[in-house]
């Protein structure tokens, strides 16, 4: 068993305390830090101390003095905890959570295969009747989404319970960021007009580790919480629901939210903020409701022309993939740009200015995502490694990795796709970012077209797998490639298309093979071993890792040789 410390930062909470330190010291840490505001309230010490000794726990007081250089002293206590544990690997969270042993799952996989943070899934408290309909409502969610075979079933995201390894923390750790983080219930600390909205200490933690190492978030339940979730307090639903107006968020959308999570108070705040941006309430309120009545006829009537076309089509085979239904898909396909989803047609159309602020928020949307920036430093640690100096952006899209690289980097980038607006985008990024590309529109089929010579490096990111000629292609692209060049690629994984229960992973791909010009019209998934056999004995591969909870696989292939 790993010996690891139990780091806590507690208020004049001992109700809590008596409620849940048992739980803690359940879990046998080889010590238990309790860290608290100078001077610690006595009733907590004593509570705590007399808990700690029932349970023969190694207990420790933490008190903290007020630090001025940072504006959230909760991230101060915290991490002044960290530094004081004996031990390398910390489980923390909260004093209002009740802890289960699965919480021992996380403490186990840190500090091994670069993972520097895991983090658990917590239920709402069973104690309110509010508390039971979130959690009734989320395993209801959980099980219709296990039915449909989606994505998001059995996926498990990022919270404030969780183990970290402090050698990887203190190297990824952005000092002079976490000081000036605000506490996020303060109503300041909710920028409406920013691109992600508040970030709690925990999170920015977070997203400082992903930088350098791997986060894993675990599905095992680890806690209950007691206490009520910050996003559900009255001021921050509020500003939510203002940041949803200010945004243009689909009225379905901010509704659904709102009922599925029990917040009424965003909704109000919603429809409030956005009759003031509209001048009338009652317009606001009749075009939400026109919006929502829209949207629910829009959705049903595209699930009945799936189902149809599904029952019709049940003998569809890879051999009926067509060319132009991609390009047509592809073309008007919306890319995540931020908080926006938008097409390259759209921005065509928009200044110079415009685009750049718009890709630049995306990128730096993105980053704050896990997997993203993981990629990207990955990349260019291999980029700046190889001396690379000319990069082919297979199926370039917007074309955010492109620019990502070149300017972080000294590397001329040439942009290639199937979609004509996509490469009359990028066309413009050599004078809006001041640096070297070249854009080339694909228009034909991408393995008889013909590729310059000489890149040192193909960049395709998510574009192999959504094509059955998959292995011409890689065969056709690497003549333009020179010996010795790099290769690197991201292609599915099969958890990309496993959800809890499947039976077989092609019932759940072959959802996303299409059946219309409107939908995507391939997509595979590729093991370790697949992807070696597409790249053939022609290419070694030199790196792998995978990113966003296992489903993006990323591949690092070198040029040996060319055989036909």
């Amino acid at each position: 068993m790993v010996k690891f410390t139990v780091v806590i930062p507690v208020k004049n909470e001992v109700d809590m305390i008596q409620r849940n330190l048992s739980s803690w010291c359940n879990l046998k840490p080889d010590e238990l830090i309790l860290c608290f505001d100078k001077p610690a309230p006595k009733n907590c010490v004593t509570t705590a101390k007399y808990i700690a000794r029932a349970h023969n726990v190694n207990l420790r007081i933490l008190e903290v003095e007020h630090n001025p250089k940072y504006k959230f002293q909760q991230a101060w206590i915290r991490r002044k905890g960290f530094r004081e544990a004996r031990n390398d690997v910390i489980l923390t969270g909260d004093i209002d959570l009740h802890v289960y042993p699965s919480c021992l799952k996380a403490v186990e996989l840190v500090g091994k295969d670069n993972v520097g943070l895991a983090s658990l899934s917590k239920l709402r408290s069973k104690r309110t009747i509010v508390g039971r309909l979130r959690n009734l409502i989320n395993s209801l969610i959980q099980k219709y989404a296990e039915f449909l075979g989606s994505q998001r079933a059995g996926v498990a995201f990022f919270t404030g319970l969780y183990a970290l390894y402090r050698p990887y923390w203190l190297d990824s750790e952005d000092e002079e960021g976490i000081k000036r983080l605000l506490n996020p219930k303060y109503t300041e600390a909710f920028n409406i007009e920013s691109w992600g909205g508040y970030v709690g200490e925990d999170t920015y933690l977070r997203n400082c580790m992903i930088e350098k190492h791997e986060c894993r978030y675990l599905a095992d339940v680890g806690a209950e919480d007691l206490g009520v979730a910050l996003e559900n307090t009255k001021p921050v639903q509020i500003k939510i629901g203002m940041k949803f107006a200010y945004e243009e968020k689909q009225s379905l959308h901010v509704l659904r939210h709102s009922l599925i999570h029990i917040r009424p108070y965003l909704l109000g705040s919603y429809i409030h903020t956005t009759a003031n941006i509209n001048g009338s309430r009652l317009r606001s309120i009749f075009q939400i409701l026109t919006s929502c009545f829209t949207s629910m006829a829009h959705r049903i009537f595209n699930q009945a022309l799936h189902f149809t076309q599904k029952f019709m089509s049940k003998k569809m085979k890879t051999k009926q993939y067509s060319l132009v239904n991609a390009r047509a898909y592809w073309q008007y396909a919306p890319s995540s740009v931020g908080v926006l989803k938008v097409s390259s047609s759209t921005l065509l159309n928009k200044d110079d200015h415009y685009i750049k602020r718009l890709i630049e928020k995306s990128i730096e949307a993105r980053n704050k995502k896990e997997g993203a920036l993981v990629y990207r430093h990955r990349v260019l640690d291999w980029i700046r490694k190889e001396g690379v100096a000319r990069i082919l952006d297979f199926g370039c899209g917007l074309g955010q990795d492109g620019v990502y690289f070149s300017t972080h980097n000294t590397v001329k980038v040439t942009f290639c796709d199937i979609v004509k607006p996509n490469v009359d985008l990028t066309k413009r990024y050599s004078e809006i970012w001041n640096i070297p590309t070249n854009s080339i529109y694909i228009n034909s089929a991408p393995e008889m077209f013909t590729y310059p010579y000489g890149f040192d490096m193909i960049f395709a990111n998510g574009v192999l797998h959504h094509t059955p000629r998959a292995h011409t292609i890689v065969n056709h692209l690497k003549t333009s490639l020179k010996l010795n060049g790099l290769f690197i690629c991201m292609l599915y994984t099969p958890a990309h298309f496993r959800a809890t229960g499947a039976k077989t992973l092609s019932k759940y791909a072959s959802r996303s093979e299409g059946l219309a010009p409107i939908q995507n019209p391939f997509s595979d998934y590729y093991t370790k071993e697949k992807a070696i056999k597409l790249f053939t004995s022609d290419f070694e591969l030199l790196d792998y890792w995978t990113t966003h909870q296992g489903k993006f696989g990323w591949y690092v292939f070198r040029l040996l040789r060319r055989t036909t």
